[in-house]
């Protein structure tokens, strides 16, 4: 389905709050630390308190990120295949990743033919076999998407293929990179 989203503001191309679902977080300012690769160093006084009172009145204009500080430690892998030219170099780039880590890895395809979903899975799960890492093939018809998603515990790490420089709007990797609740890696 196409989306006429273009040209008319970014509340018609990113949904309400972000689309994350996951709502509004509060966090205590004492649990914040500054980015470390901030090239800005030194702020006023002055202006600190004219960003304060700007926000007292209009209120955030534009999303903050906040990230965790610690690392997420990853105990398995779900890897997105349909034998696409960068989905199999995020295969070879996840093998090598997955045997010294001892990863175990979900080789997931989708495609509304089960036949094609079924072989491209369990091609993939025959090379990381052959690689030393052990690999399940699954298959499922629909959307690529959902179905990494729905896979993806936050300790997971979602690898796949991603073929253009910049990521386009409504792709699979746009959608699992927007949405993800743990570490996604991406090849090109």
């Amino acid at each position: 389905m196409k989306r006429a989203a273009l040209g008319k503001g970014l509340s018609a191309l990113l949904p309400e709050g972000g689309g994350t679902g996951r709502g509004v977080l509060e966090i205590p300012v004492s649990a914040i630390r500054p980015n470390p690769l901030q090239p800005r160093r030194q702020f006023s006084q002055e202006s600190l308190q004219e960003l304060a009172a700007s926000l007292k009145t209009h209120g955030f204009l534009q999303p903050v990120v906040v990230a965790p500080a610690e690392g997420v430690e990853i105990r398995e892998a779900v890897l997105g295949y349909n034998a696409s030219e960068s989905a199999v170099r995020a295969m070879h780039t996840l093998a090598l990743l997955a045997k010294p880590l001892g990863l175990r890895v979900r080789v997931v395809s989708v495609h509304e033919d089960p036949v094609r979903a079924g072989a491209w899975a369990l091609e993939a799960e025959t090379y990381l076999k052959d690689q030393g890492v052990p690999a399940e093939a699954l298959a499922f018809p629909g959307d690529p998407a959902e179905h990494l998603l729905a896979l993806q515990g936050p300790s997971d790490l979602l690898v796949l293929g991603a073929p253009v420089r910049r990521l386009v709007l409504g792709s699979t990797a746009e959608q699992v990179l927007r949405h993800a609740v743990g570490p996604v890696l991406t090849a090109r």
